[in-house]
């Protein structure tokens, strides 16, 4: 049985006609993100978002990843660290809101690796259950930090 982030790769890959093409000849799914998807006509991953299962943070992985566009994927760890952190209003209770909220305040150049940027805090500084605030380099800018000081 295939993975549900393989069976999207699979959706993809069919939607932008990689099929029949060289990825057919067993490349792996990150050769495909990396070697293939770049050679194909770019106007066309705005076609990913319409496949099953398929929805606006892999089509921004995608296009951060494999076209070098601007995009910035929302995931769990973005959505929680934006929100302790105070880069977003608690009216932004969406991805995309938070998306569109953080896309404000970010250099167009610097879209894609912010995303790497907060996703990583959020993994392993400013986690879920235990965030390591005493060890964190953003206490001087992190409102959760400074609701948990008081």
């Amino acid at each position: 049985m295939k993975s549900r982030e393989s069976r999207k790769i699979d959706h993809i890959k069919y939607a932008l006609h990689l099929e029949d093409g060289p990825c057919a000849t067993g490349f792996s799914d990150m050769q495909v993100m990396h070697c293939c998807l770049p050679q194909v006509d770019r106007r066309k991953v705005d076609l990913s978002t319409t496949l099953p299962g398929v929805g606006r943070k892999t089509a921004n992985v995608i296009q951060a990843v494999a076209f070098k566009k601007a995009a910035l994927a929302v995931d769990t760890h973005v959505f929680r660290v934006s929100h302790r952190l105070g880069l977003v209003p608690a009216r932004c209770t969406t991805p995309y809101s938070v998306e569109m909220a953080l896309r404000k305040y970010i250099p167009e150049a610097e879209v894609a690796a912010s995303h790497y940027w907060i996703l990583l805090h959020g993994r392993y500084t400013c986690t879920a259950r235990n965030p390591k605030c005493q060890t964190c380099g953003l206490q001087a800018v992190c409102k959760e930090f400074a609701k948990r000081k008081e």
